[in-house]
């Protein structure tokens, strides 16, 4: 095998090399990104839930699907600019989900305090009269 046939061999070898190597790379980075998107995605999945307690019709659009996307493209803008997001602290979501518990709650007694029976417009199980 000549020289030249050597340098050959050995840059195919070194080329197969760098191509191992830079799938699990590009993986990486693929995840990497991902789970930025993820991290991102929270924060309009969290106001969806707030606004969503208060305007129901406005629940759809915050969709997964459309926190997603738009968490895909915060973390493009995120990167250009050095900025990180780890997802929401943990305390967020707890208060988040107590507050999606307690809202219905809180809303069945206001109701069931201006019911009525209970304020005594209409009397036994009759609707009341006005005009």
């Amino acid at each position: 095998m000549s020289g030249t046939d050597e340098l050959a061999s050995l840059g195919r070898d070194i080329d197969a090399l760098d191509g191992a190597q830079a799938a699990p790379a590009a993986e990486a980075a693929l995840v990497e990104k991902t789970n930025a998107a993820a991290g991102w995605a929270e924060i309009p999945a969290a106001v969806g839930l707030i606004v969503g307690m208060f305007l129901p019709g406005a629940k759809a659009g915050f969709s997964e699907d459309a926190c997603q996307e738009w968490g895909t493209h915060m973390a493009k803008v995120a990167d250009k600019y050095g900025w990180s997001a780890d997802g929401l602290p943990p305390e967020v979501a707890v208060i988040l989900c107590t507050a999606g518990m307690a809202l219905p709650v809180v809303i069945e007694v206001k109701k069931l305090r201006n019911s009525p029976e209970k304020t005594g417009e209409a009397g036994h199980g009759q609707a009341a009269v006005t005009g």
